[in-house]
């Protein structure tokens, strides 16, 4: 009858032990699925992630129509594109809206110029769509050129 009863502290130290490793291995698992910041399966694995620096509509038409130039202001698409694509890992894809941003000087065909850079790269990059980028599709990009 003492040997039964000697078994419950033996017991009672496994379930305790189990008990540990089995959260110790789930909060390793939680980490590595939350890695990326996206709560996804699996981690990304690239920390290649694209920060939008500034992106302006109409810069084209400071040629075309350079008394009214003052109109279009640099950086006036940052907040657009840097909702689209800020923080995206490796490259983004999107179609141009002029509706996202506003049109800062009718009867002018414009460009979108977004500057960007690469969590990998320093250096900032230029990425520009042509006349007329409403309905344009916009790849940015941090994959090797």
């Amino acid at each position: 009858m003492q040997f039964r009863n000697s078994g419950w502290p033996v017991r009672i130290a496994a379930l305790i032990g189990v008990t540990l490793a089995s959260a110790v291995i789930s909060f390793q698992l939680f980490e590595y699925l939350d890695a990326s910041g996206r709560n996804g399966w699996p981690a990304t694995v690239s920390d290649n992630v694209i920060e939008i620096v500034q992106a302006t509509y109409g810069a084209s038409c400071r040629l075309s129509a350079p008394q009214s130039a003052a109109a279009v202001k640099d950086g006036n698409a940052t907040a657009a594109v840097a909702k689209l694509c800020d923080k995206a890992i490796d490259d983004c894809s999107f179609v141009f809206d002029v509706g996202d941003v506003g049109d800062p000087l009718p009867g002018c065909v414009k460009d979108l110029s977004i500057v960007f850079r690469c969590a990998k790269d320093p250096n900032p990059r230029r990425l520009v769509i042509p006349a007329e980028a409403h309905r344009k599709p916009v790849y940015v990009t941090c994959l090797k050129r």
